[in-house]
C-alpha cells in the first residue's frame, strides 16, 4: 500500500462555485426599485401584466437604489391584488418615499387595506393619490387611521370612488385639523 499524499482542494479566487446556492442578495436600500417590484413578485409567484410591467418601468427607471425612490406612481392600468402586494413591499422598504400615486388603477377596499398597513407606516408620507378607483365606504376607517398614522400626510385624494359625500367630508375635516 504507497502512501499518497494528501489531496489538497482546488481554490479559486473570486469565482462562484457551481453548487445550487442563492447568488448573495445585495441590502436592499442598494436595489433599484425595479429589482424589489420584481423579487416581490418572485416571492408571489406572479408576473404582472405587460402593462403594468411597462408603466412600473417608465416611472422607476431612473432610480439607481431604492433608496433614492420618492414616489410610486402607477395610473390607467388595472392592479390585481397581487400587484398591490408587491408595489406595497416596494413601498414598505423605500426609506424616503413620499407620494404613492395609484390613479385609476382598479383598486378596491381590500387593496386599500394592504396599502394603508405600509403607508401609514411612512415617516415622509406627503400624498396618497388614489382617485377614479373602486373604493367604497368600507374604506372609510382604514384611510382615517392613514391619516392619524401618517404624520406627514397633508394631501389624500380619493375623489371619484363609490364613497359617500358626508364620509369624504369626514376625512377632509381630518385632513384640515
Amino acid at each position: 500500500n504507497m502512501d499518497m499524499p494528501p489531496v489538497k482542494p482546488i481554490l479559486r479566487k473570486n469565482k462562484p462555485t457551481t453548487q445550487n446556492k442563492e447568488p448573495q442578495q445585495q441590502e436592499t436600500g442598494q436595489q433599484t426599485p425595479l429589482d424589489v417590484f420584481t423579487a416581490a413578485c418572485n416571492t408571489l409567484q406572479h408576473a404582472p401584466s405587460a402593462a403594468v410591467a411597462s408603466r412600473l418601468h417608465s416611472s422607476l427607471h431612473k432610480y439607481n437604489n431604492v433608496a433614492e425612490l420618492k414616489t410610486v406612481q402607477v395610473d390607467g392600468v388595472e392592479l390585481t391584488h397581487k400587484d398591490v402586494e408587491a408595489l406595497c413591499k416596494l413601498v414598505e422598504v423605500a426609506p424616503h418615499i413620499e407620494a404613492v400615486e395609484l390613479v385609476n388603477c382598479c383598486l378596491d377596499d381590500a387593496a386599500v387595506m394592504s396599502l394603508v398597513a405600509v403607508c401609514s407606516q411612512k415617516l415622509y408620507l406627503e400624498t396618497v393619490n388614489l382617485t377614479n378607483n373602486s373604493i367604497t365606504n368600507k374604506s372609510v376607517p382604514l384611510l382615517r387611521t392613514l391619516i392619524n398614522e401618517a404624520k406627514q400626510l397633508g394631501s389624500l385624494h380619493v375623489g371619484r370612488n363609490l364613497i359617500a359625500t358626508p364620509q369624504l367630508r369626514i376625512l377632509t375635516a381630518m385632513l384640515e385639523n
